[in-house]
């Protein structure tokens, strides 16, 4: 079934609805850093941002991922990585479990693996684009990640789901203004419930590609 934006808009809602708890702002979260003409195509460049939160309590292993759901037009040639991440590209998922984003089963995805060190502080990292042919503007879609958040106590890590809201090519002329970046809800997987929102505006160092 084709998601209509009156239907994404939906999911959201409900999505932010849902995230009661206290702010979380560990995460990794990708976000849009612009959209410029490539020929007849338009370019798509993203960074992709990796907190640790308040309270240091995740962190971010090799086999970690985000993925950009839905992406009209794709050009699967031109898509570029940051030299700690390697690039695949499906259509549907790669998705954390117990995270459910909308995702088409006839639009490819691009999921994004990080293949570095253990990262245990945060970091930027750039270098992410592709060109699509969609030749309308942007709009809100959505995105999955997941990295490693810490057990009560100090007792190991598990892995953590994050879902929200990022700027990708668009099937249609945009219908919304709603900045980026946006919020996202976490949900870990050794437990049950949200565990926040987080606001997606940090950057502290920058590693390039």
């Amino acid at each position: 079934m084709q998601l209509t934006n009156a239907m994404r808009g939906a999911i959201v809602a409900a999505t932010l609805t849902a995230a009661m708890a206290a702010p979380s702002f560990a995460d990794l979260s990708p976000i849009n850093t612009g959209v410029t003409p490539s020929g007849s195509n338009q370019l798509f460049t993203y960074a992709a941002d990796f907190a640790v939160g308040s309270s240091s309590d995740h962190q971010l292993n090799s086999g970690d991922f985000f993925t950009l759901y839905d992406i009209q037009g794709l050009n699967v040639a031109s898509i570029t990585s940051n030299a700690d991440f390697t690039s695949t590209v499906q259509l549907l998922g790669v998705t954390p479990a117990n995270v459910a984003p909308p995702d088409s089963a006839s639009i490819d995805n691009i999921t994004y693996t990080y293949t570095g060190p253990r990262l245990t502080a945060d970091q930027s990292f750039t270098g992410f684009s592709f060109t699509s042919t969609s030749q309308f503007s942007s709009q809100l879609g959505f995105f999955a990640s997941r990295d490693q958040k810490q057990l009560s106590g100090g007792a190991g890590f598990t892995d953590e789901g994050h879902v929200g809201n990022v700027l990708v090519p668009s099937d249609a002329p945009a219908t919304t203004t709603t900045p980026e970046p946006g919020t996202v809800a976490s949900f870990a997987f050794g437990g049950f419930g949200v565990l926040g929102l987080g606001l997606l505006n940090r950057r502290k160092s920058v590693k390039t590609a």
